[in-house]
């Protein structure tokens, strides 16, 4: 054990006496061609030389993919807030226009788009119903009589009348179409009950 032990030492003295030659060397080297450490084009550490232009340029590269990175989200972002706003601006113009359906309709619920399309047909809303479609689910499947008696499950989301394809809940303050379509069969309702 203590010959090995004796071995060890004398190879790690070797290799460091070594790796010292080699690194004076080029030391000197640098120094009498007028280099320093500053401003050294090339930093060497052993048997790896690291260049500082090529250094710069992977930087570049990383800022470059990171500015790319960022933009593309920054862009994915704003279209999800612009998509999520024409949804809530649909839902709730869409309750209005059913509104204004039921009231040319002696209050009966429209049984397909077909209904609503036709209605509009020779109004300025026939090119927004069009965009519109895609974005909004109406449940055409309901009556009146059956909305009277569930104007409760409505108003607290039990039962939806109209809503977003993407499931999305949210509205404006006063643009719930489920609220506006609860409203207005409040009257409706009670004169039928008299």
């Amino acid at each position: 054990t203590p010959r090995f032990s004796f071995l060890s030492r004398r190879r790690t003295s070797s290799a460091r006496a070594s790796w010292g030659r080699r690194f004076g060397g080029r030391f000197r080297e640098g120094m009498r061609k007028g280099y320093s450490h500053r401003n050294c084009s090339r930093v060497h550490h052993g048997r790896f030389t690291i260049n500082k232009d090529r250094l710069i340029k992977i930087g570049c590269l990383a800022l470059t993919t990171v500015s790319v990175i960022c933009v593309v989200v920054i862009v994915v972002s704003v279209n999800m807030v612009i998509e999520h706003s024409n949804e809530m601006y649909a839902k709730w113009k869409m309750g209005d226009r059913i509104v204004e359906y039921l009231r040319a309709h002696d209050n009966e619920w429209p049984e397909s788009w077909i209904d609503l399309e036709n209605h509009f047909e020779s109004t300025d809303w026939k090119d927004w119903f069009i965009k519109t479609k895609p974005l909004i689910y109406i449940n055409f499947s309901v009556s009146k009589d059956w909305i009277c008696g569930n104007l409760q499950a409505i108003r607290s989301g039990k039962h939806v009348l109209v809503s977003t394809r993407s499931g999305d809940t949210s509205h404006y303050e006063s643009g719930d179409p489920n609220k506006i379509i609860c409203d207005y069969f409040e009257s409706v309702c009670k004169e039928k009950t008299k």
